[in-house]
């Protein structure tokens, strides 16, 4: 078996908080609040490795981007 997919298997099942989805969690109220989609092409591999090592911390591949981004470049005015 793949090491990727026993590792996503054995990976610890605690509970989390209920994540949403910003794009579909409600209506913006002004254009600042509106969201738009960030696409990028990675190996498929490294994908999932992202994605089993975002699940072991209790987090999602979308806040982990969003915190890199906003560590490298700073948030928005």
């Amino acid at each position: 078996m793949n090491h990727f997919k026993e590792a996503l298997i054995q990976a610890p099942d605690e509970p989390r908080a209920l994540q949403t989805n910003p794009t579909t969690s409600g209506t913006p109220k002004t254009k600042a609040d509106q969201y738009a989609n960030l696409t990028i092409r990675v190996q498929k591999r490294q994908r999932l490795h992202w994605l089993i090592e975002a699940k072991k911390q209790g987090t999602s591949l979308t806040s982990a981007i969003t915190d890199a981004l906003n560590e490298r470049f700073g948030k928005a005015d």
